[in-house]
């Protein structure tokens, strides 16, 4: 009975402690550390928002999907009871997992729009909108089961949320895997027709509690352009999956795609956009097919049937069409979603892996592809420069200069040695970035936070 008592009074301390909110930043970490061990705080249940999310195959074409599935089972298996929001074209499903001592618990809010309009863009942005709309409803009817400790929004689609907040004052955190105003000059004409549509949403983003940058660059960019205190922004990069993304010693693929075991294949991975430097890419292709006889070029882009028809971008298909045309098996395209996987066997039968980014905030695909063993050429822009060192990881060339990165990928096939240099420090170097310890530094961020 006096233990039962003392336990009663202990729990009455903590919550005293808790109840004004954010104890770490108030007391010297160690001493915090000691506090937790004696009065452990309960691990939060977390809802993380995000309109993108691997389909029940594992396919996506979003960065943002690869990290808010990743994240979301690190901190279930930590023993959060994670709830995700997002978005799907079929009919509203959630599905529940057991994932080490939490849960996960996945929610899938349909958000299929048949408009009378043919335009992918104004589709697209119906969805979002759909989608956005309906997050404050979800949110309450799952708060109503349980308390959230916080919700954790991912990517610009955050006025549902700020809705939320005000209703029943959960604590929020958002994280930046872009900043959408830098985004806007990188947008296609059709794009910037329909700002306007959506532009009020993504400036509720600064109303968040707490904010995570994939990268220093980003942290910079809010800072600057939100006005947003440091001492609220958190740096915590992406992640890979080191059981996925590794060296493969395997049966080559080459045969199966169309290349053969002579050819230097030089691979991309992104958005056919033009943030994503594609037209840097294409325009280099000539000069590469020309000097390096036996190159050959592996595009995966998934967004290509989306802008093919935009003015903005058919000129751009055409070009790309043309070379493919005249190369033959030498350029091979994915136009559609793949499983991480087959993603991961593709980076492996590759020579070498290319990022010519106009704007990128971290560059997940380059860790992927380094983690697999690959030395890399990518924009001096961004949040590449954090993760591409000039001469030791790989080579950085000036954004939208397809000349130079032409001559880069030309020097580094004719250099075989340096290649082979660069490729042990880029596997050396994705190892400080597995998605095991991400999650233990997002939870950590957490437990001080709410």
């Amino acid at each position: 009975m006096k233990t039962s008592k003392t336990i009663l009074k202990l729990d009455a301390v903590r919550e005293r402690f808790f109840k004004g909110g954010n104890i770490a930043e108030t007391i010297d970490s160690e001493i915090s550390k000691f506090f937790f061990f004696f009065f452990p705080k309960k691990l939060p249940k977390v809802a993380m928002i995000s309109f993108y999310y691997p389909d029940s195959e594992g396919k996506t074409r979003s960065g943002v999907a690869i990290y808010t599935n990743f994240i979301s089972r690190e901190l279930a298996s930590l023993g959060c009871e994670v709830h995700v929001f997002t978005s799907t074209e079929k009919k509203s499903k959630t599905n529940t997992e057991k994932i080490g001592k939490g849960k996960l618990v996945v929610h899938r809010i349909s958000v299929f729009s048949k408009t009378r309009e043919k335009d992918p863009i104004v589709n697209s942005r119906m969805k979002y909108l759909n989608f956005d709309n309906k997050i404050p409803k979800e949110l309450s009817k799952e708060n109503k089961r349980g308390q959230f400790n916080l919700v954790n929004t991912n990517g610009w689609l955050t006025g549902g949320t700020f809705v939320a907040k005000q209703f029943f004052g959960v604590k929020w955190i958002h994280t930046f895997h872009a900043v959408e105003i830098s985004r806007e000059n990188m947008m296609s004409e059709e794009e910037k027709k329909y700002l306007p549509v959506y532009e009020w949403i993504e400036r509720t983003i600064k109303h968040a509690d707490m904010f995570i940058a994939v990268s220093e660059y980003v942290k910079d960019e809010i800072r600057r352009l939100y006005k947003i205190p440091a001492k609220k922004i958190f740096v915590i990069p992406n992640g890979i999956n080191p059981k996925l993304f590794r060296v493969r010693k395997q049966v080559s693929l080459r045969k199966k795609y169309g290349f053969t075991n002579d050819h230097q294949i030089i691979m991309f991975v992104g958005r056919f956009s033009k943030e994503k430097g594609i037209s840097t890419l294409i325009n280099a292709i000539p000069k590469v097919m020309k000097e390096i006889k036996n190159s050959a070029f592996l595009i995966v882009s998934p967004m290509i049937k989306d802008f093919e028809k935009l003015d903005t971008f058919r000129e751009l298909n055409d070009k790309l069409n043309k070379l493919i045309k005249k190369y033959g098996k030498r350029i091979k395209v994915f136009s559609e979603k793949l499983p991480q996987n087959t993603l991961s066997n593709l980076y492996n039968m590759a020579d070498l892996y290319v990022q010519p980014s106009l704007y990128e905030a971290f560059g997940i695909t380059v860790l992927e592809a380094m983690a697999c063993g690959k030395s890399i050429i990518a924009s001096d822009c961004g949040g590449l420069s954090e993760i591409v060192f000039n001469g030791y990881n790989g080579l950085l060339c000036t954004p939208g200069d397809h000349q130079k990165l032409a001559n880069d990928i030309i020097k580094l096939l004719n250099s075989p040695e340096l290649k082979r240099k660069m490729e042990k420090n880029a596997l050396q170097f994705s190892k400080k970035y597995h998605w095991n310890d991400i999650g233990k530094r997002t939870l950590d961020l957490y437990m001080k936070f709410y």
